[in-house]
């Protein structure tokens, strides 16, 4: 599932919003949602991780923690990676060495 970050005004992440949050919050409340805040569904923040960091230790975080991981610098979001980057990357790294 797709997920994105929640983050409060100044910036600081508070949880995490899902696709499969979204789709259990519209089953239980039969798609009466729009009075629903994010803060009382929202699950965890993401574990994050420094720009620097490399493949094998976010691999080891997206296998046992969460199925994706913030890339934070500076206290900023730069981006997010999930399994399926990992996925693409490790195919792409195959194919570009022409095994």
């Amino acid at each position: 599932f797709s997920q994105l970050p929640v983050i409060d005004k100044k910036g600081k992440i508070k949880g995490t919003i899902s696709e499969e949050i979204i789709v259990r919050t519209l089953l239980k409340y039969h798609g009466k949602i729009f009075k629903i805040k994010v803060k009382d569904v929202m699950d965890k923040p993401l574990p994050t991780i420094r720009p620097e960091c490399n493949i094998d230790d976010i691999y080891r975080i997206l296998l046992m923690e969460a199925p994706a991981t913030l890339v934070v610098e500076n206290k900023k979001i730069k981006g997010i990676i999930t399994k399926s980057d990992i996925i693409a990357y490790c195919l792409l790294g195959v194919s570009n060495k022409g095994i």
